[in-house]
């Protein structure tokens, strides 16, 4: 896994490695990863399955952008709910590993 070229210099080739090294990356973390080069915008789907659990899924582009899938308990007080979104929002708009979330 290396890093690629990227951005709208990049050409069709290196927007295509840098997704396949999205991918295998992904899938280095225990997902299952797919790449779909196929459209105009490269893409990897990836599933992280676990036991007991319904799976959680992640569609990455190219182009940056990221769709996250998850269920949350249908029961689950607001609260819990506000809370889990949040942490995760904190966790994804991080500047640098270790760096605090944004008040």
């Amino acid at each position: 896994m290396s890093d690629v070229a990227s951005g709208p210099q990049a050409s069709d080739q290196d927007r295509a490695d840098r997704i396949r090294d999205v991918a295998a990356r992904l899938a280095a973390a225990g997902m299952t990863a797919l790449v779909d080069d196929s459209g105009p915008v490269p893409a990897v789907f990836a599933t992280l399955s676990r036991q007991g659990h319904r799976r959680i899924t992640v569609v990455a582009y190219d182009s940056g952008f990221v769709i996250l899938r998850f269920w949350n308990d249908p029961g689950a007080p607001p609260a819990q709910i506000t809370s889990t979104l949040t942490r995760a929002l904190a966790v994804i708009t991080m500047a640098e590993p270790g760096s605090r979330p944004p008040q």
